[in-house]
């Protein structure tokens, strides 16, 4: 699957809060959109690239669109894009989700045909109050969305690239 990964500018925040000590826990909001029929097209937002999108963008998704907020269950490799510059630049994470509606109430089922375009890595400061998330990055694959399978949880491996 091939994706546009932007870098946010409140990635600065989060590597800033990190070198400082501070306790994040991370989860991925999973962008989807509810389709008339399976297979139907995606368009990708238009400001998919944008470096400076904040929560106000998800919590502004209306119908057919939404979003999962799902917490990031593991890193689930470390790896290197280059031996002779880095021990391991890569963090492969895991996000697996298991509801059926998303943040702002839309059903999420393959009974709506919900297929997901697009991926977004938050930190999470206070895991019960969402409205504290902070963007660190967001990737889109509009052209190809993810249908939601029948019976199953939706799973999502991303790997990030830190330069």
């Amino acid at each position: 699957m091939a994706y546009v990964e932007t870098r946010c500018y409140g990635a600065a925040d989060v590597l800033a809060r990190l070198v400082r000590g501070d306790a994040l826990s991370f989860a991925v909001y999973l962008e989807y959109e509810n389709l008339a029929a399976p297979g139907d097209p995606v368009v990708e937002p238009a400001d998919a690239t944008d470096r400076d999108v904040g929560l106000d963008y998800y919590t502004g998704l209306a119908s057919p669109r939404d979003y999962v907020r799902v917490p990031v269950d593991l890193v689930t490799t470390l790896a290197t894009t280059d031996a002779a510059k880095y021990v391991a630049n890569i963090a492969t994470i895991l996000a697996v989700a298991a509801g059926s509606a998303g943040e702002n109430g839309l059903a999420f089922s393959e009974s709506v045909n919900s297929a997901v375009y697009g991926a977004t890595l938050v930190a999470v400061p206070d895991t019960v109050n969402a409205s504290q998330d902070i963007v660190f990055a967001r990737a889109y694959w509009a052209s190809a969305p993810l249908p939601k399978a029948v019976g199953r949880n939706f799973a999502f491996r991303w790997p990030i690239t830190f330069y």
